[in-house]
């Protein structure tokens, strides 16, 4: 296409030389500015991928409407906890004597220390940073937060080859591929060994037999979660693992959560043994979901709902009876958000394949949210400054001590520098010429005036 533009009878000469004198003007500032920035002002950092911030803690319970049907309730529960926890700003819990402070509070800080140790190549830092994290993130016994529990152990594994320890960094990336699989390479790029360290370890993965890991509980029936994939309820074997560590969590409500790293050797099985001690609320607890279930049909249930609510720490409360009848499912209940009053919710969802997703979207509804984007898809913490090129054969890290310059060739001025005053010098001259015509007072010249055709083809 082409496009006309109007400038008038203004000459179109003096007015690209006035551009041209107030571009100089600009340009001269811009490289005034520079010479006064710090050393490595300019340096270019990769973001890193930050927690989320604070979440609506949503508590959600599933009752069978005709005996018999506890173990269809139970599963349904579990989920649709799952469906509750891919909605924007929530995090779904039970009832499991939950820690006040989250862990992103704790752990969160640490983790972004220990990566900008990384990236400053501070190795003993980071591997302290970590190792910090670590403990935490392996002793929480609040909901499990995936994200942050990847970071944690890949970032450890990246310090520990910095810091030379290599068993200990093929211990945590294989744990972090576990916990987050599709990871690159590219992802571990801060030096030429930690990128080598996680080749060998792909190898490693994709070469061995596969094991499985036999979960029991105390008491039986605790919801088993596997790297924060639920794999059934205890005692169950949870085989197709990868070699390595796995985070292994059983929880059941009204008794705290337990979770531990469990080894997986090629071809092997292991064992997973975890008590569940009773949480401090559990036997008010069980009360008070049996008066829920009792007044489901009545006015009177805000009262015992209420109690499960504050049992729960939640900011909001689902309780749900569900029935089966002619291949759907239909759930009738109650909620309650804050101290407000309590709402009757029902639904009735066919049993296909979209039956999870339309439960998550019936329950988005009743929080007013919205499905969150898929977590899967944003990848881990990478360096900031990185190259690959032939293919991936050849790696460049510019960080490297080997590219820098010595001290005082790199704190040296820009001021002190030929090729400044070089520039300086042809900015005046530009200043003068420029503004003379800038300043000029005639606007006649013996350039073309009227319509300019500017030619657009081709243009995206």
């Amino acid at each position: 296409m082409e496009r006309v533009l109007s400038i008038g009878r203004f000459s179109a000469r003096r007015r690209l030389m006035r551009v041209v004198a107030v571009t100089m003007v600009f340009a001269f500032a811009a490289v005034a500015d520079l010479s006064v920035l710090p050393s490595g002002a300019l340096t270019v950092r990769g973001a890193h991928a930050a927690e989320s911030g604070a979440k609506r803690r949503v508590a959600l319970f599933v009752v069978p409407k005709r005996r018999g049907g506890d173990g269809e309730a139970k599963v349904l529960e579990s989920l649709l906890r799952g469906e509750l926890g891919k909605l924007r700003g929530i995090v779904a819990v039970g009832v499991n004597n939950d820690p006040a402070v989250p862990i992103t509070r704790t752990a969160g800080p640490l983790v972004e220390e220990g990566f900008r140790a990384l990236n400053d190549k501070q190795a003993g830092e980071a591997v302290d940073a970590f190792s910090k994290a670590f403990d935490l993130v392996t002793t929480y016994r609040g909901p499990f937060d995936r994200r942050l529990f990847a970071r944690t152990l890949k970032g450890f594994g990246v310090a520990s080859v910095l810091n030379g320890n290599i068993p200990d960094a093929e211990r945590m990336i294989v744990a972090a591929l576990n916990v987050w699989p599709d990871q690159q390479v590219g992802e571990y790029g801060w030096t030429l060994d930690s990128r080598t360290t996680f080749r060998d370890i792909e190898r490693k993965r994709s070469e061995a037999a596969l094991g499985s890991i036999e979960v029991t509980t105390e008491p039986d029936g605790a919801e088993v979660h596997v790297d924060g994939v639920l794999r059934g309820f205890a005692p169950v074997e949870v085989g197709d693992l990868a070699i390595g560590e796995h985070w292994v969590e059983a929880t059941i409500d009204g008794r705290t959560r337990a979770g531990t790293l469990i080894m997986v050797q090629p071809g092997e099985g292991s064992i997973a043994y975890l008590e569940l001690d009773e949480a401090a609320d559990g036997r008010t607890f069980r009360a008070a979901m049996a008066n829920v279930a009792r007044l489901m049909r009545s006015n009177q249930v805000a009262s015992p709902l209420s109690q499960v609510q504050r049992i729960a720490a939640a900011d909001a409360v689902i309780v749900l009876e569900v029935d089966k009848s002619g291949g759907a499912y239909t759930f009738e209940g109650w909620s309650r958000s804050g101290a407000g009053d309590v709402e009757r919710q029902r639904v009735s969802l066919n049993e296909d394949a979209q039956l999870l997703e339309n439960a998550g979207n019936f329950l988005a509804g009743i929080l007013g949210t919205e499905p969150a984007p898929d977590d899967d898809m944003v990848a881990l913490d990478a360096p900031p400054q990185s190259s690959v090129m032939g293919g991936g054969d050849l790696f460049i890290d510019p960080n490297d001590p080997i590219f820098k310059q010595d001290e005082k060739k790199k704190t040296k001025p820009i001021t002190e520098t030929w090729w400044f005053w070089t520039i300086a010098g042809g900015i005046t001259t530009a200043l003068v010429v420029g503004g003379i015509v800038l300043f000029s007072g005639s606007d006649s010249g013996s350039g073309p005036t009227g319509n300019v055709i500017v030619n657009m083809h081709g243009l995206q």
